[in-house]
């Protein structure tokens, strides 16, 4: 797998910052942050450069067990506007871990969610997180089509190159935002089966993303932050966090 440069870590929600449901209401009040789904996946770091796709997990090497993105992802990619420069996401590589308890089936393969741009040509530094979505959004540009379920705004999803069909369907999606409405959306998912068992594997509840909150880790180590927070699902009366 290629590597243009240093790696550059993607922010992570620190320990300690994690919230119960019932403070949704209270965030969303404040006007302070922004939500979006948090997807029941491996966090990722990805690298788009001069046609060459890298995935990367969150503590800095390669998926021992997705070394090489398929071409129909790749694909995914080539449709972005980057303009033939280095782009650095942070997003979600939905493959091995949503698995259902239900049908015994990954509920969604070879597709990755992006949640934020971290460098687009230079690194993002002094760019605030809402000035960074609507930079992802541009260069993803500007979605509209909704993922079946409204799991997630789509990005683009293909079976394959232009000309022919893809031996594996792939699809990029790109997270929506919500800054109103937080405690709808965490139960829009929130749904078990009279057996307890999820019926949205792939979604894990929401985290919460300070409007105001900067990159500065400029990619020396893991990268815990305090402006990421996570809501995630409970059961049988416990918080998963």
């Amino acid at each position: 797998m290629p590597r243009t440069r240093s790696y550059i870590w993607p922010p992570h929600p620190a320990d300690a910052v994690k919230i119960p449901p019932e403070k949704l209401e209270e965030f969303e009040q404040k006007g302070t942050h922004v939500a979006q789904r948090k997807f029941g996946g491996d966090a990722a770091a990805i690298c788009w450069c001069d046609g060459r796709l890298s995935i990367y997990s969150r503590h800095g090497g390669p998926f021992k067990r997705y070394q090489t993105p398929p071409d129909g992802l790749v694909e995914c990619f080539r449709k972005l506007d980057t303009d033939r420069s280095e782009h650095w996401f942070h997003g979600e590589l939905l493959h091995f871990r949503a698995k259902s308890e239900i049908t015994g089936e990954q509920r969604a393969k070879n597709t990755v969610v992006l949640f934020d741009l971290l460098m687009a040509g230079q690194y993002l530094l002094n760019v605030n997180q809402m000035d960074r979505l609507d930079r992802l959004a541009a260069t993803c540009r500007g979605p509209t089509a909704l993922e079946p379920g409204k799991r997630a705004r789509m990005v683009a999803a293909d079976d394959g190159a232009a000309g022919g069909k893809a031996k594996v369907p792939c699809q990029l999606w790109l997270a929506q935002n919500f800054t109103d409405e937080f405690a709808y959306r965490f139960d829009e998912f929130y749904d078990y089966d009279e057996q307890g068992r999820d019926k949205y594997p792939e979604i894990e509840g929401l985290c919460l993303r300070q409007k105001s909150g900067l990159l500065d880790n400029l990619g020396y180590s893991e990268y815990d932050v305090n402006w990421i927070m996570r809501c995630r699902k409970t059961k049988e009366g416990k918080y998963n966090f």
